[in-house]
């Protein structure tokens, strides 16, 4: 893989497509500024991001995040990794697919059944099947699967499809943003949403203008576009966590770093890790602007009203129950459904469409490689099973035991959160919270960079010339961000981790993880077998 190769990889590893932002973030602080919002996230990512930059640069290995921890704190410091990472991660395997087929083939059939007309009704409903639990989970167990079968031939001919799907994903947001630009946009809206409820049989009491009218009258019924208690600067304040979500994936290609072609030169590092994330901040305004002034209303009180209306009913219910049926299982109010519904166009629909399926599926590929060298790393260590260390493919480097192990540990996962009662409502925010804290860590490692634990490697690098006080500086500074935002995850109701269940989930995987490691002997390398512990801990 080249710096671009990985510049591209952390790009599409935040996501751009993400559309909790758009949706989760109006919905929980209605009174926020969503640019002021991506703006200050972008700026509490830039010391970590510079944190994980400086280790990457002293340490371009696989498993980044892993070595970088297991140095800095010894064993204790993989606890958080297996924890947050490996087993966290499983949830990303049924997210990603969730994301396939509900940004990307649901929309597309719901685009191809109104643009053909009544008589090819059986389009829409194939959609609305597709966004179905039952759907989503057969999408996932599919998507799944084919990331596998593409990664067991080697990063080398994923990084070639990867340029590919980048490119359909930047023109997607190209598209997208052109569409919500139409003066006809709000009325192609309607047009899509009155279609779809006729062809459905549901029965939407249209008003005025039709389901635009409609959706902000339910939502002033609902009082769904009130503050929530929480004026302007609180609710931007509440929203970045939210935005952080996305943004927080900026370094993940520190996975993959003996993959990366001069992974050693710091300037590449702050291109990966750094510039990633600016990328994905302007391509997050982008979208968001273009959105807001395509189906902003006339209204001079509240032209947003529709939108902020939409979006509490779909993430919050509150709405009529029929409105929120419809918004959650027919048309949801994500910005690539929402500029489907207002192209009136079915070739840019399919354009649309097929970036949103592309970003996804490379999601769904990221889960597999950054855990795949992690688990390969333990196994080697002794931590996880040795057997799927021994299992890299000797001509593409592929860690075909670990992605298939992987795989197999995460249908369950899958299956679960398609048919298990309310473990989608929390699955985001555990995975948010245990990530979060994988991030907090590494920033911390940072800080003992000028220690005794990394001055072999530090010295040998191209940032050994770089005073101390800037390792600690951005270390401690990217770790108090990073509190903040896993803080705020953990203990604002809006992140919808409610009640002790999700709490309890996370503490007996912590435990478990811990009790494995701590039961494990120090790690011994094998023969013939390199020992990311004894490289990483200088033995």
């Amino acid at each position: 893989m080249s710096v671009r190769d990985g510049f591209i990889y952390n790009v599409l590893a935040m996501g751009a497509i993400f559309p909790w932002f758009y949706v989760w973030g109006p919905a929980a602080f209605p009174n926020a500024n969503i640019y002021w919002a991506l703006i200050i996230a972008f700026i509490a990512q830039v010391p970590i991001s510079l944190s994980y930059s400086f280790l990457a640069s002293a340490l371009p290995v696989d498993a980044g995040d892993y070595v970088y921890q297991l140095r800095a704190f010894g064993r204790l410091g993989s606890i958080a990794v297996l924890s947050g990472f490996v087993v966290c991660i499983l949830e990303w395997l049924p997210i990603s697919g969730w994301l396939f087929a509900t940004l990307g083939v649901a929309p597309l059939f719901l685009s191809a059944g109104v643009q053909f007309g009544a008589k090819f009704r059986l389009l829409t409903q194939i959609g609305v099947a597709v966004e179905s639990p039952g759907g989503t989970l057969i999408v996932s167990l599919v998507v799944n699967l084919l990331g596998v079968l593409l990664l067991v031939k080697g990063l080398r001919y994923f990084a070639y499809i990867q340029r590919y799907l980048f490119a359909l994903t930047i023109l997607a947001i190209a598209v997208m943003s052109m569409v919500f630009l139409q003066k006809d946009a709000l009325l192609h809206l309607n047009t899509f949403a009155s279609t779809i409820a006729d062809q459905l049989k549901i029965h939407l009491p249209m008003l005025g203008n039709g389901f635009s009218d409609l959706v902000v009258a339910d939502g002033i019924n609902h009082k769904s576009t009130q503050g929530g208690g929480f004026g302007r600067l609180a609710s931007t304040l509440g929203l970045v966590p939210i935005v952080w979500t996305s943004l927080q994936w900026a370094t993940y290609s520190v996975e993959q770093n003996e993959e990366i072609e001069g992974a050693k030169i710091h300037k590449n590092q702050l291109i990966m890790l750094l510039y990633s994330a600016g990328a994905v901040t302007v391509l997050l305004l982008i979208v968001a602007a273009s959105q807001q002034h395509g189906l902003r209303l006339k209204s001079e009180n509240d032209p947003q009203a529709l939108l902020r209306s939409f979006d509490a009913i779909n993430w919050s219910g509150n709405g009529s129950p029929g409105m929120v049926e419809f918004s959650r299982r027919v048309l949801q109010p994500y910005p690539n459904v929402l500029a489907i519904a207002s192209s009136g166009s079915l070739g840019l629909s399919v354009l649309i469409a097929l970036g949103f399926l592309a970003n996804a599926f490379q999601i769904t590929c990221n889960c597999f490689i950054g855990m795949g060298k992690i688990i390969t790393a333990m196994s080697r260590d002794g931590i996880l099973p040795r057997p799927l260390a021994a299992g890299i493919d000797p001509r593409t480097n592929a860690p075909v035991r670990a992605y298939w192990a992987y795989w197999i540990i995460g249908v369950p996962v899958i299956v679960m959160y398609g048919i298990v009662p309310h473990w989608s409502d929390y699955a985001l925010g555990v995975v948010t919270l245990a990530c979060g804290y994988v991030f907090l860590l590494t920033a911390l490692a940072a800080t003992r960079l000028p220690t005794e634990r990394f001055r072999e490697d530090l010295e040998k690098s191209d940032i050994r010339a770089m005073p101390g006080w800037l390792f600690r500086a951005a270390g401690y500074t990217g770790t108090a961000f990073s509190f903040l935002m896993v803080a705020s995850c953990a203990f604002l109701p809006q992140f919808g981790l409610r009640g002790g269940i999700p709490f309890l989930a996370l503490a007996v995987i912590i435990l478990t993880c811990s009790t494995v490691i701590l039961s494990r002997k120090t790690p011994q390398p094998e023969p013939e077998v390199e020992n990311t512990a004894a490289r990483a801990a200088g033995a």
